[in-house]
Order: C-alpha cells, then structure tokens, then sequence
C-alpha cells in the first residue's frame, strides 16, 4: 500500500513534467504525527498513506488538478488565505457527501488560489484512511483513499468511488448526522 503510493506520486510528477505543467515542490517538512483539521483545535493522525505523501514533498506546486498540495505546516495558513471562513470550506467538501460532517473531519489538502477549487480530505469513523474530496472545472469528485486518487490522476481508473461511498452510507457514517432529504 504504502510503496504503491509512492509509486503513483512519482507518477504523478512524471506525468506533469511530460505534460510541460510548471510544477515544483518544497522538501518535506520535520515528520508529524497530525494533521491540521478546519478545527484547528482538533488534529487527526496522520494516516500511512498520508505519511508518504508528505515524505514525498512538503508544498507542491501544480500537483494535480491546476492545485497546490500544501504542507503540514501551511494548512492552517492556507484556509485563511483562501478568505473563506472555516465553515465555508466544511459546507464545500460535505456537497457531495450523502451524510453531514462537521469542521474537525475536514482537512485542506489542496487548493487552487485563482479559483478557491479544492482538494480535501475528509475523515470518516472506523477508516484508516480519509476519504479524497477532489473540487475542479465545476464538479467534485470523492476517492475512497488518497492510494484511489492518485490512480484516478496517472489514469489507471476512470471513475471516483462515489457510488461505492453511497452505497456504504450508512456503516461508515455511524453515529453521524444524516442530511434531512430536501
């Protein structure tokens, strides 16, 4: 798992340099055990997954979807530079999401500064990994983990797992609220 996301971040990286993508990446910041939440006072470990990709680079540049991946150490920086409140970038990640989240299962992970269109992470209870909220060109795409996400950029599969997550509501949204139909 862990050696096939690195895999696909060198992928990634390869793939934007044949493209001609301007891209470029800070080195990785000091080793962390959390990352920042749009509740700033409630941090969730960082996941396997996560682990490699923040040992891959620290802030990307272009990385993927005309975004910037952030660094642990900007998340928090970039949320106010976005100037959208806290609850704004919740309400953003949660439209494509079947069930209600709040501010500490929510994490910036990338974003377009020009178009406020953003990657998030979004933790769920009883998951290893955060499930990928992708928002670009208009549409928001969800990834169960950041391993199916980076597959979905090097174009080894040609859909998100956003029916997969619905169809799963219900066992992975224990003890959420659920969205009132409207």
């Amino acid at each position: 798992m862990v050696d096939r996301v690195r895999d696909l971040l060198r992928q990634v990286w390869n793939l934007n340099e044949e493209d001609g993508i301007r891209q470029s990446r800070n080195d990785p910041s000091d080793p962390q055990d959390d990352i920042v939440t749009l509740d700033a006072a409630r941090p969730m470990r960082l996941s396997p997954m996560l682990r490699e990709r923040y040992a891959f680079a620290g802030r990307w540049r272009k990385a993927a979807l005309d975004q910037t991946w952030l660094d642990l150490n900007d998340i928090d920086a970039a949320v106010i530079e976005t100037c959208l409140d806290r609850e704004a970038h919740a309400q953003s990640a949660s439209r494509t999401l079947p069930w209600t989240i709040s501010k500490a299962q929510v994490t910036l992970f990338g974003i377009n500064y020009d178009t406020r269109e953003a990657t998030y992470l979004i933790w769920l209870p009883d998951r290893g990994e955060p499930v990928i909220c992708a928002s670009y060109g208009g549409r928001s795409d969800l990834f169960g983990d950041l391993e199916c996400f980076l597959e979905f950029l090097v174009g080894d599969r040609v859909h998100d797992d956003s029916v997969e997550l619905a169809a799963r509501k219900v066992t992975e949204s224990a003890g959420m609220a659920f969205r009132q139909p409207t």
